[in-house]
């Protein structure tokens, strides 16, 4: 009799352990799945940005408003940004003057100066995909030290077409420039340039001197007429 009562009390006490155990489980389901509905709701605020100069800041939240999130982001080792850029992924099909007619808007935080035809701070690069003839780079990168010709870096179609053929489709021409419209309207130049002598074939220091000069005589226009509308620049 005394074990019969043992054995049922231990019984009872392993049934009420089962029970327990079940009602433990059922909590932490629906505690789990609260928290789970909690979080779902809280928005998660982004980190504020940190910028390595207030110019630059300023910079990013007005081109924020006018094209929108840049496409890359560089900062230093303290995770300061310190420059932004819209470009197209190279590796995706070009869309041509993506940016307001722009292919390539770069914002620095790096001053550099140049000298001629006045001297001038730049902190921002702006670029757009154009033909040159290759016996003009010369001339061009004569006529200012603010230009550039980036030919292999380019969306993956035009740098495979210059792969099979040995001709360039597109490059890349940058500015240097202190806004986008002076950018702009530099780049509008070397165009027309390239349209008048695409044909010389008398290329030398005479053709590059008169590219110089000519390219200070309308910049110096240019900071007289700022107003002045560039065909293809939708600003």
């Amino acid at each position: 009799m005394y074990h019969n009562n043992i054995s049922t009390e231990l019984i009872y006490l392993f049934v009420i352990l089962i029970i327990v155990c079940i009602i433990y489980n059922i909590y932490n389901d629906m505690n789990s799945s609260t928290k789970k509905l909690k979080n779902k709701n809280v928005v998660e605020l982004a980190p504020e940005l940190s910028f390595v100069s207030d110019s630059l800041k300023n910079q990013y939240f007005n081109y924020l408003e006018y094209l929108g999130e840049p496409s890359y982001i560089e900062r230093n080792n303290l995770k300061s940004i310190t420059s932004f850029l819209y470009m197209n992924d190279l590796i995706l099909k070009s869309e041509l003057g993506k940016f307001k007619g722009l292919d390539y808007i770069k914002l620095n935080s790096y001053l550099n100066y140049t000298h001629h035809p006045k001297v001038i701070f730049n902190n921002i690069t702006v670029g757009k995909y154009i033909r040159i003839p290759e016996r003009l780079y010369g001339s061009i990168l004569y006529s200012s030290p603010t230009f550039s010709i980036e030919q292999l870096n380019v969306p993956r179609e035009f740098n495979d077409h210059y792969k099979n053929s040995g001709r360039h489709k597109f490059v890349l021409l940058k500015c240097e420039c202190n806004t986008v419209k002076q950018g702009a309207f530099g780049i509008d130049f070397i165009q027309k340039m390239i349209m008048k002598y695409k044909s010389e074939k008398k290329i030398n220091e005479k053709l590059n001197i008169l590219f110089r000069d000519e390219y200070d005589k309308k910049m110096l226009f240019y900071y007289n007429n700022p107003k002045l509308k560039i065909d293809w620049l939708q600003l």
